[in-house]
């Protein structure tokens, strides 16, 4: 549900090291850190913390651009998700 939810996001853009992709782009990232990690991030606090934050090459942060020209962390819009899924 957290990786559909960047994915869902309207006329955003992901920043990753300098350089940015599309939602669909990010998620399909994403998804071959986390089957790379295999295991590693075993629940979805541990995913955000530790595979989808930040670049395990470059360490900066991942970032969402809005289309409304602001920014947040990848970090930040996860934990907001995972806070509304769990509040249901």
């Amino acid at each position: 549900r957290l990786l559909n939810a960047i994915e869902a996001l309207p006329n955003a853009r992901f920043v990753r090291n300098g350089k940015d992709y599309a939602p669909a782009e990010a998620v399909d990232h994403l998804r071959r850190k986390w089957k790379a990690a295999s295991g590693q991030a075993d629940d979805a606090r541990r995913f955000i913390d530790e595979l989808a934050s930040a670049s395990s090459l470059s360490g900066k942060s991942y970032e969402i651009r809005y289309a409304d020209g602001r920014t947040a962390t990848v970090r930040e819009f996860l934990l907001g998700e995972l806070a509304r899924i769990d509040a249901r």
